[in-house]
């Protein structure tokens, strides 16, 4: 079987979920032959997993990263604040220096969180602009310079279908995925000479973790139930289901290969026609 990624080497940030994105991603890249590396908010890296002393949570991230190393490449999970630039230095430097470079970056990492724009506070505002945001900027900086000792390279964010257009009750994570948006065609542009790619996909629902946090947050803000309020952000697109993570994941493998070699500086929607709209 010939496979699209062999040789190449993939950092996936927030990949910590077993239904998330991040994790979606790292599988769908490792059966292309990519190795891996995964990254979740967990402790503190200090330059030798050995000295890292795990709970049981980042116990079974690295399980989810047993199941990567199963498809036949090498994946390391290792722990990774985003928005601590001396971190994300020691984690890229280590990543290279066991699998030789970096070629793929996945910016998966992300919180969100439901509130009024009013009742949303300064310190929230900050809290998702530096994970959101400043941690795309970390790594991708910490990145970049890696890519470059190897000719050139693919960095996808993750931009939301909010990074296009607006919704109620999360002001603060629109904010930051309209941010992502900007930043990656500015990167596009800057970059594009020396052979990276910078795309964003802006996926629309996803059966996550996350996204169940979402539905919650819109059911008590309107007053309905669970469901009512994952159906009604289900009719916003017109197939009126949620996308799985793997479908999401299929189009980081797109941006990741050369199947997407003339593509860059895009804000991919991923939403079953929800965008349209927008």
């Amino acid at each position: 079987m010939n496979k699209c990624l062999t040789g190449k080497v993939a950092l996936v940030t927030g990949a910590r979920s077993e239904r998330g994105m991040g994790y979606a991603a790292a599988l769908k890249l490792a059966e292309e032959g990519a190795d891996i590396v995964m990254t979740t908010r967990s402790g503190s890296f200090k330059g030798d997993p050995a000295e890292f002393e795990s709970d049981q949570s980042f116990e079974q991230f690295r399980s989810l990263a047993r199941n990567v190393e199963a498809l036949g490449v090498r994946c390391f999970a290792l722990p990774m604040d985003v928005t601590d630039r001396e971190q994300v230095n020691r984690v890229v430097d280590y990543s290279c220096e066991q699998l030789g470079g970096i070629d793929i970056l996945f910016n998966n990492a992300g919180i969100g969180f439901g509130e009024l724009f009013m009742d949303t506070s300064p310190e929230q505002f900050n809290n998702a602009w530096n994970i959101n945001v400043m941690g795309t900027i970390h790594v991708s900086q910490a990145v970049i310079p890696r890519m470059l000792q190897r000719g050139g390279g693919s960095i996808i964010n993750n931009a939301s279908i909010y990074g296009l257009g607006g919704a109620a009750y999360v002001s603060a994570y629109v904010a930051t995925k309209h941010a992502i948006v900007g930043l990656t065609k500015s990167m596009a542009l800057e970059l594009g000479e020396q052979n990276i790619r910078v795309n964003a996909i802006c996926p629309g629902m996803v059966v996550t973790e996350m996204g169940d946090i979402e539905y919650q947050l819109i059911a008590d803000a309107e007053g309905i139930i669970f469901e009512e309020a994952k159906q009604g952000l289900a009719d916003q697109n017109v197939l009126k289901r949620g996308a799985e993570p793997a479908e999401i994941a299929d189009a980081v493998v797109y941006l990741a290969s050369e199947k997407s070699s003339f593509v860059t500086g895009i804000a991919m929607p991923i939403a079953a026609g929800q965008s349209v709209g927008l």
